[in-house]
């Protein structure tokens, strides 16, 4: 079909149709491409589960094109997924971010507002059904989201429903001198801040396939090729993430089992998977176990550390770990596997010592499609825990000695004394151990939330409290300076809800404002509602990216030094918390960068703030070379950087506060602990280094011992 209204009839699909608005007098933006062929998909978690929701984050989508511009059809186009019988990923909610669409004139950039149309295409009509409308003047905030009740209540209206709906169209139009759509027109740049998001409900209803995704492309016409009737759109695939439904309970029996159990022996286990749901299949799981007590939480959002162990799978049920074979609702599956116990029992062990715990675990392998090809990828970070095996073990190892290490004598005149910032899942009884010839304290809760109060309450008072998701670390890597130039603890939170003992602590504090760090994907609205009774303040940008910069200016008007930044991995967590140090001592914010491409706001806040100097924290896999390459061209730059996370906060550490008698140490594979200890650590002037869960790293302990 060539003709403008039969490329419309396509099946099952959500149109949005992007046409925007942009303001005054602009430069050139080199960094966009002249036509929206590089957008990216990014899903907020990997592993579906019922009950959850899951964001699609639509990204990359801008362009800028002066020589031709681009029609009133460009498209964002993605696939619906229900049809009034297969229903599992319901559409919750559509949510457009701020957008700026422009015409280039005279050498001028002008930008006159826009207006955003929510429309709804039923099968067999070509006119759509009208859901939101709103005009938006220059500069005016922007905030458009089509939520599902809205859509429902035009589906009623029309007598129709779900499964009648083939998409939606979403129009950015440029606005006339009078704020009139100007039809016909074509922009030559839409730019935006931040991402299109399609959240979906995870529901137990049919499902087609076994998982969900995000499918459809964009689509375009230049005004030179709409002039010609017969020409094709230009189209462009969006890359597919396929998340495989998790909805399985895992569980474990010992074959030929013993009275006892010891050290590196070997067993036999039956694994059983069942799938548990009503409606949906289960495909690609991945099982294995963790030695040890685990906190059973259904939709985890983050797991500590590596897996134990994953279990290989018979040839016949998968490949290596990822199983093949299908499991239907209501049905399950068994296989026979071989493990090993560890050679220490002295982290693997219940409450009462007396016996070893097996707690085993699923997630799901995920498959990736682009240009490139297809190809699995795993997040172990998202297993979820079910109920564990216990063995008794022999009464000769019921309570080991840890191994004591050749090691010199501890200097007097340097480090007495180490806080632990961490319960036993994070920073285990093996790390206390190894720190056993020096006093210690241990700051922590029952879980991440109550460990934030228990690090607050180290804090006498405070007029300001900083609330930060106790689920993801996007938003507030960058936020412990801020908290530190403040005097405020930073407390954690769930994204719907505060946990009584954070109320009662911020009453404690007697704080009469909450500074909430980051936008509503990770506090939401409903946690506003509950601290109404304070002076409110939110610090949460477009992305992390936006954010740190947000913070950072907040910290630029706390200080006097404005010259110098810090530049950290913004896609984890440990970098930033081992350049608090350095931040703080130095008044410095820390801003926020990809691996491997440095944002365009980032690249203009370094151009804005003037800095003279960035220090990037971590090594070429954190920050690459490519990156720190397109720093030098804006400013100085240099690099504290170690082997590992563990030797850089080490780094740090001698080269802001030399030797020291008391230093703070948390987990270095999880972020909450690290993320609350850090404000603790810079308020008392001690520095913050990072262990593993299991085992303090050799270079923090020479550090510790002197022998650096």
């Amino acid at each position: 079909m060539k003709n403008k209204k039969g490329r419309k009839i396509l099946s099952l699909i959500f149109i949005l149709a992007i046409l925007i608005n942009s303001s005054g007098v602009a430069k050139a933006d080199n960094s966009l491409p002249k036509e929206p062929t590089e957008i990216t998909i990014t899903p907020s978690n990997f592993v579906p589960r019922i009950g959850q929701e899951v964001t699609f984050q639509i990204d990359n989508f801008g362009f800028e094109n002066i020589k031709t511009g681009i029609g009133m059809d460009y498209r964002i186009q993605v696939n619906s997924f229900e049809n009034g019988k297969y229903n599992a990923q319901q559409l919750k909610k559509i949510e457009v971010p701020e957008i700026t669409v422009e015409k280039y004139k005279d050498n001028n950039w002008i930008n006159k507002g826009v207006k955003l149309s929510g429309r709804m295409m039923l099968n067999n009509s070509f006119v759509g059904i009208g859901v939101e409308d709103k005009i938006y003047k220059p500069n005016e905030e922007q905030n458009f989201i089509i939520k599902r009740e809205n859509i429902q209540k035009e589906l009623e209206k029309e007598k129709s429903n779900w499964n009648k709906i083939n998409f939606f169209n979403i129009y950015f139009e440029l606005l006339n001198d009078k704020g009139k759509p100007d039809y016909g027109e074509y922009i030559n740049r839409l730019s935006h801040k931040g991402t299109v998001n399609f959240t979906y409900n995870i529901l137990d209803e049919l499902m087609v396939n076994p998982y969900i995704t995000l499918q459809g492309k964009a689509e375009w016409y230049t005004n030179d090729l709409q002039l010609n009737g017969g020409v094709e759109r230009h189209q462009k695939d969006y890359p597919i993430n396929f998340l495989y439904l998790e909805s399985s309970d895992i569980s474990l029996t010992v074959l030929e089992p013993k009275e006892s159990y010891e050290p590196g022996e070997k067993i036999k286990l039956k694994v059983e998977i069942k799938n548990t749901s009503k409606n949906l299949p289960n495909t690609r799981l991945v099982s294995g176990l963790d030695f040890g007590e685990k906190e059973i939480i259904k939709n985890p959002t983050m797991t500590v550390g590596k897996p134990d162990i994953i279990f290989e799978l018979p040839e016949k049920l998968g490949n290596k770990s990822v199983l093949s074979k299908m499991i239907n609702p209501n049905e399950s599956l068994e296989f026979i596997t071989e493990i090993t116990l560890p050679l220490d029992f002295t982290d693997c062990l219940n409450s009462t010592g007396d016996k070893i715990i097996l707690t085993p675990y699923l997630y799901t392998s995920n498959i990736y499609k682009d240009d490139d090809g297809q190809k699995s990828y795993m997040h172990y970070e998202e297993r979820e825990y079910n109920k564990a095996l216990e063995l008794s073990i022999k009464k000769e190892v019921d309570a080991p000695k840890p191994t004591e290490p050749n090691k010199p004598a501890r200097p007097v005149e340097i480090i007495k004394e180490i806080t632990l910032v961490g319960g036993r899942d994070t920073l285990t009884e093996r790390v206390k151990s190894q720190l056993m010839d020096f006093v210690q304290y241990r700051l922590s809760g029952k879980d991440r939330y109550e460990t934030s109060v228990e690090v607050s309450r180290e804090y006498d008072s405070s007029n300001i409290v900083l609330l930060a998701s106790g689920e993801k670390y996007t938003d507030e890597l960058t936020a412990t300076v801020l908290a530190n130039k403040l005097d405020a603890p930073i407390m954690l939170t769930r994204k719907d809800s505060i946990p009584a003992e954070v109320k009662a602590e911020i009453n404690r504090l007697g704080a009469t404002k909450v500074i909430i760090i980051g936008g509503n994907s990770s506090v939401s609205k409903k946690v506003e509602e509950e601290l109404s009774s304070y002076t409110l303040k939110r610090i949460g940008g477009s992305d992390r990216y936006d954010t740190a910069i947000l913070v950072g200016n907040q910290v630029r008007n706390l200080t006097d030094s404005k010259s110098e930044a810090i530049l950290v991995d913004g896609t984890n967590f440990p970098d930033a918390i081992a350049m608090t140090s350095m931040a703080v001592e130095q008044d410095m914010p820390i801003l926020l960068t990809k691996p491997s491409q440095l944002p365009e706001n980032i690249e203009k806040a370094i151009k804005d703030w003037e800095l003279t100097e960035v220090t990037i924290g971590g090594g070429s896999n954190s920050v690459s070379n490519k990156v720190e390459k397109e720093v030098k061209e804006l400013t100085e730059v240099n690099r504290v950087a170690g082997s590992d996370r563990y030797e850089t906060s080490v780094l740090i550490a001698e080269q802001v506060y030399g030797k020291t008698q008391h230093i703070v140490i948390a987990s270095g594979e999880v972020f909450s602990d690290a993320i609350v200890g850090a404000p603790y650590a810079a308020k008392n002037g001690y520095p913050i280094l990072l262990s593993r869960s299991n085992n303090l790293p050799e270079v923090v302990m020479n550090y510790i011992l002197g022998n650096r």
